[in-house]
């Protein structure tokens, strides 16, 4: 089900779903989750681009495809202002872990990740959220930073 009165979210409201306060997951419908993804396309990310063209600040995107889908509007103004783009998987309304082996598995890495990352020309993981600095990981050359 898509709630009709807020065309612009992707997140579908009577799915369970990934959420701010993880003992609220499986509830569905959910409009405390379903709200505050609405807000993002529909609001907030136009005031936000707002504030860095004010401030003259380049924008590092962290996008799921179905956004890039549902919302090329924000693509386009991405674009207009050279922002990197980072992708950021399908959906925050399908569970990861239950896609098919080419596109998962979800959230999983081994110790020796950064290092084949690194290899393959990477410079920095997003996946570590236990600071609020970039650091040094163990692998020469890779940074961890916040996500």
């Amino acid at each position: 089900m898509r709630v009709s009165r807020c065309p612009s979210s992707v997140y579908e409201v009577d799915r369970p779903s990934t959420s701010i306060f993880p003992d609220t997951r499986a509830l569905a419908p959910y409009p405390l989750n379903y709200g505050w993804r609405d807000y993002g396309p529909r609001g907030g990310i136009w005031r936000l681009i707002e504030s860095l063209d004010r401030h003259q600040v380049r924008a590092s995107v962290m996008l799921n495809s179905d956004v890039a889908e549902r919302y090329p509007q924000i693509v386009r103004a991405g674009r207009e202002r050279n922002w990197v783009w980072a992708a950021h998987g399908k959906n925050n309304s399908i569970l990861q872990a239950d896609m098919s082996p080419e596109l998962g598995p979800a959230l999983t890495e081994t110790f020796r990740t950064p290092e084949l990352l690194a290899e393959l020309g990477l410079r920095y993981v997003l996946d570590w959220a236990n600071d609020d600095q970039p650091y040094r990981l163990n692998v020469p050359g890779m940074l961890s930073v916040p996500y």
